[in-house]
């Protein structure tokens, strides 16, 4: 799961690869290239809305698009993925020379799109800003793996900081039992009834239940989120 800044002058390309994205797991948030420049303190804002990787397709024209790819990779300082209609060899080496860090011609599967964004995340790993989240009273330190309610420390396994750490990349946004499965073990080991008992340990150790959650909110359809207790 990664945070996504989507940048396409086509709205209905935009919207679909947000709804397409958002099913992935994905926290999808989306410009058009006019509002790209707007956005420059927004792109390099610390903090946890700040993007993981760039997805843009700059060829609102010809002259314009090797200039964006160089603002947007300058200004981001994130991974980019160029995906736009096919274009000539000569055209896709230039983006990447500029600095994007791959290509993918349109129309992009869902599938190959999410994969390409995992890949070069692996390639490129996001530099850590903010080792510490709050959602609530519930903190969250990337650095020293450690999590706390209103200042109580919680004693958790790997996989138990691994599942709410992945839940706090996107606070609020339900993701889907068997992607989160799958986001927790690439290599299928985990399966989603191992999930659930994952989950309802946790949970303890939260002090809440599924029936009257604090932190983590389940949805039979959308999945499991993270979202502050006061506010959820």
């Amino acid at each position: 799961m990664a945070k996504v800044l989507l940048i396409d002058d086509d709205a209905r390309c935009r919207a679909r690869t947000s709804r397409q994205l958002t099913r992935l797991g994905h926290a999808v948030a989306s410009l058009d290239t006019e509002a790209v420049g707007a956005a420059a303190s927004a792109l390099l804002r610390r903090g946890t809305r700040r993007p993981d990787v760039v997805v843009i397709d700059p060829f609102v024209s010809d002259m314009h698009a090797l200039p964006m790819v160089q603002m947007v990779c300058a200004t981001a300082r994130r991974p980019v993925l160029v995906m736009t209609a096919p274009r000539p060899d000569h055209e896709i080496a230039r983006i990447l020379v500029a600095g994007a860090d791959d290509y993918v011609g349109k129309p992009a599967s869902p599938l190959v799109l999410d994969a390409r964004i995992g890949a070069i995340l692996r390639r490129r790993p996001v530099e850590e800003e903010a080792d510490q989240l709050m959602v609530g009273q519930l903190r969250l330190d990337s650095a020293s793996r450690e999590v706390s309610v209103a200042g109580r420390a919680l004693c958790l396994t790997r996989t138990e900081f691994d599942l709410i750490a992945r839940l706090a990349e996107a606070p609020g946004r339900y993701v889907p039992r068997a992607r989160l499965a799958e986001l927790l073990s690439p290599d299928g080991s985990l399966s989603v009834g191992a999930l659930n008992t994952l989950l309802s340990r946790l949970r303890a150790k939260l002090g809440e239940s599924a029936r009257q959650p604090r932190y983590l909110h389940s949805s039979r359809s959308r999945g499991i989120a993270l979202m502050d207790a006061e506010r959820g």
